[in-house]
């Protein structure tokens, strides 16, 4: 009896028609696995160029920075002259990066706080503000110190994103931990 079940046509199309869905299942799984490994590589040659890039527009900002030592210590320079430039600065990607999750998956959270203090300090809008306070101080003729503070903060913030740079950017697994009872 079960011999004749297993060998009756019905149960051989079904049986066959059953292998081949798991095995298209597992294929499409598969391949929605190589597809996101090929996304994640991606993401994180972004994130490598990116800060690649940003390094070296700090080295441009330190640049001019004692390029405006050397005039004010001359006194050969104008107000016009004294200013932060930080309009290409790069953070493109955080944003993409963030929305599919990479961001904070590929830096974890102790990279993430140093790459956004990196991105809050070296923006447009701070730079602004940097200049404003630098012309003030350039006033009360205190403009060297300044300079002196904000290249500090500027060499701090960039060691902090190299680090990020030299550290081994792969996926960081997180450890969930249940919460006891009563906390």
């Amino acid at each position: 009896m079960i011999s004749q079940v297993l060998n009756s046509p019905a149960f051989q199309n079904g049986f066959w028609v059953f292998v081949g869905i798991v095995a298209g299942a597992f294929i499409q799984y598969f391949l929605g696995y190589l597809q996101g490994r090929k996304q994640a590589k991606n993401a994180l040659k972004v994130m490598q160029i990116e800060i690649e890039y940003n390094l070296g527009e700090v080295k441009a900002l330190l640049d001019h920075i004692e390029w405006m030592r050397s005039r004010i210590s001359a006194g050969q320079i104008l107000v016009g002259d004294l200013f932060f430039p930080m309009e290409k600065f790069d953070y493109s990607s955080i944003a993409p990066l963030a929305n599919s999750g990479y961001f904070h998956i590929l830096l974890g959270p102790e990279r993430v706080k140093k790459y956004l203090e990196f991105n809050n300090f070296f923006r447009v809008e701070n730079g602004s503000s940097l200049t404003s306070m630098l012309r003030t101080e350039h006033g009360a003729e205190n403009s060297l110190n300044f300079l002196d503070n904000v290249k500090v903060r500027a060499l701090e913030l960039a060691k902090g994103l190299d680090q990020i740079a030299n550290s081994r950017l792969t996926f960081v697994r997180l450890k969930l931990v249940p919460k006891k009872s009563g906390e």
